[in-house]
């Protein structure tokens, strides 16, 4: 609350908890799929192109689907409605990016980078973790852009994300540091 990035008002911070609360629900599938065993599936007994194909055709639209209509509701083009992003953007917009393809200028030296990483990310409470396409067989690699045109809102929001000032000069300086600007 101290950033300002948590509202104040106690119903736009339950909207910004269940939105938080929702990316279990979009990248959960695409977690099993990356981290079988994990999650108790063994990579003998698992059928990695029947479970991409149930996340493309129907898990994954539906709740991009679901994000992009709680976009249409707002009138600010944040995900809670706010006249400023909150902790919901900055949370699920991430790996959104990633999972859609959305290359953005400030990305893109940073992206191309690192030629060897698949654009999915996935977000576990406050860590992050980047898929690698490198692995044979782990099914992520089919993501790869397939969503990318059918959600121009999620686009948008990323788009409008990644040129907030301070986020910009943050993935800027990260870019410069690792000699990718």
């Amino acid at each position: 609350k101290r950033t300002g990035l948590y509202p104040t008002d106690e119903v736009l911070a339950a909207r910004v908890d269940a939105l938080m609360d929702y990316d279990a629900d979009i990248f959960h599938g695409v977690r099993v799929l990356k981290y079988k065993e994990r999650f108790g599936f063994p990579e003998e007994s698992f059928d990695t192109q029947l479970v991409v194909k149930a996340l493309l055709d129907s898990v994954l639209p539906r709740h991009l689907g679901n994000l992009c209509k709680v976009l249409d509701e707002s009138t600010t083009g944040w995900l809670a409605g706010t006249p400023k992003p909150t902790i919901a953007d900055f949370f699920l917009v991430p790996p959104l990016n990633q999972l859609l393809e959305v290359r953005t200028p400030q990305l893109q030296g940073r992206q191309q980078a690192s030629a060897g990483t698949l654009p999915v990310c996935l977000t576990g409470g406050a860590a992050a973790y980047t898929l690698r396409g490198s692995q044979e067989g782990n099914g992520v690699e089919e993501f790869k852009g397939v969503l990318k045109e059918r959600f121009p809102q999620l686009q948008k929001l990323c788009a409008k994300f990644f040129a907030e000032p301070a986020v910009a000069e943050y993935y800027a300086a990260r870019a410069a540091a690792a000699g990718t600007a």
